[in-house]
């Protein structure tokens, strides 16, 4: 049996499970039995699985190289469609390894998204600001005394691990009970605050202060929520949403087919969630929508502007033309000539036939070639050069057919030429 194929066969070969085994002629793509490998044993690609349900692949999501990655393709694209494909970091485990894998990935994902559902921290302190920048005739004496500086520590309570930020001078409290970095955070913040010196002794501060006090305040919270691994950006929140609900599809679907019995669901924990990912998505739709209608607008009003452009072209073509076989040569036919049909004039010297494509030959030429071209046109025959040669100048005439005359590059149209023909005998017949 024959065991060396050319690259682009050996997926398929493996996918349709012809033989038990085969290699390229490189031996860096190859199958043995009912795995498939890249470069060797240590990067399975997939492998043939059966379960009770029936056969199914399993397929991997490891990281690659460039020439892997085309291996990767070749597999996934030569799987057949009616096959289910199950995809997992290492092939070679067992059903239920796997499964144990992707309910871990779904708790996992579940436990980032109860962080982000849980109620956000409060801090007694940042709160006292907050209400007296949204109280215009709210003071800021107490807390000014106590943030005011750069007397501020750290305080571990005793026999617990929790941790405070206090003011050395009135031993006053920003946060009882909080853990050792989160306490970090919130004290660079306050302690960056340069705008404190600037707020009067009764706590009064100037408008132009708020912006600054809001902003170090929301920066102590998202260094809080850092610390504790939340982020509530909801960007953020709906991209772990999707991906906990495409973890939650993927377990129970592998789960079902081989038989396990665990399901999973969003659980209600984080269902408040909900409203935030679905308010995003539609956000993001209307987004798509509108960036979408501006486009379609935009190409709409490119292609009614082009075709107006062709119009007026098509409009100015007749008179651009006649005036270039009446020897002129208009400014706006300049780059359009290699795109008109081609042209033929008498030169201002009357000795040669010029074409709009930028040759010359003799007017003497065209004399004994055009009757040979009307006879064949009047007798209804073509001509294809076939070792007799027929000379138009330095060119050579090269196919005559019903409707044109060709000569290298040059495609005459019938008319052209037997208006040319016209314009020759004319000139013939002054001259006599």
């Amino acid at each position: 049996m024959k065991h060396v194929y050319p690259t682009n066969e050996i997926a398929h070969l493996w996918a349709h499970k012809t033989q038990t085994s085969a290699r390229n002629g490189q031996g860096n793509f190859y199958f043995d039995g009912d795995t498939i490998y890249s470069y060797g044993s240590h990067f399975p690609i997939a492998r043939h699985v059966a379960a009770a349900a029936g056969n199914a692949v399993l397929f991997t999501t490891r990281t690659r190289s460039v020439t892997t990655s085309r291996h990767v393709s070749d597999v996934r694209r030569a799987i057949p469609d009616a096959v289910p494909v199950f995809e997992c970091h290492n092939v070679s485990d067992q059903p239920r390894t796997i499964s144990e894998a992707k309910g871990k990935a779904v708790t996992e994902l579940t436990g980032q998204l109860e962080k982000v559902a849980a109620p956000k921290r409060t801090y007694p302190a940042l709160q006292k600001i907050e209400q007296a920048l949204v109280n215009p005739d709210g003071g800021l004496s107490e807390p000014v005394a106590a943030f005011a500086g750069k007397r501020l520590s750290m305080h571990k309570s005793p026999g617990r691990n929790d941790w405070s930020i206090t003011h050395r001078a009135t031993g006053y409290q920003i946060e009882s009970v909080m853990e050792r970095e989160q306490a970090r955070a919130i004290l660079a913040s306050i302690d960056k605050m340069k705008a404190w010196d600037k707020i009067t002794a009764d706590g009064k501060m100037a408008p132009e202060l708020k912006e600054t006090l809001w902003s170090a305040i929301s920066k102590a919270r998202r260094q809080s929520d850092s610390v504790a691994g939340v982020n509530r950006n909801p960007a953020t929140v709906a991209k772990l949403w999707t991906s906990l609900e495409s973890a939650v599809q993927t377990a129970n679907e592998f789960n079902e087919f081989f038989g396990f019995k665990t399901q999973y669901t969003i659980p209600a924990t984080i269902e408040p969630l909900r409203t935030i990912v679905e308010s995003y998505r539609a956000g993001q739709a209307e987004r798509r929508r509108v960036r979408d209608a501006a486009r379609m607008a935009k190409y709409s009003a490119q292609r009614i502007a082009r075709e107006k452009q062709e119009l007026e072209w098509a409009e100015k073509q007749p008179e651009l033309m006649a005036a270039w076989r009446n020897g002129s040569n208009p400014e706006a036919l300049r780059g359009h000539l290699s795109s008109l049909p081609c042209m033929l004039r008498v030169s201002a010297a009357g000795d040669e036939i010029e074409t709009s494509l930028g040759a010359r030959f003799p007017v003497s030429h065209a004399h004994k070639v055009l009757p040979i071209v009307q006879a064949l046109w009047a007798e209804g025959r073509e001509y294809q050069r076939n070792g007799h040669t027929i000379h138009l100048g330095h060119y050579e005439l090269d196919k005559v057919t019903a409707t044109t005359v060709e000569a290298g590059c040059h495609i005459v149209p019938r008319a052209e030429v037997e208006r040319i023909a016209a314009e020759l005998a004319e000139r013939v017949e002054v001259s006599a």
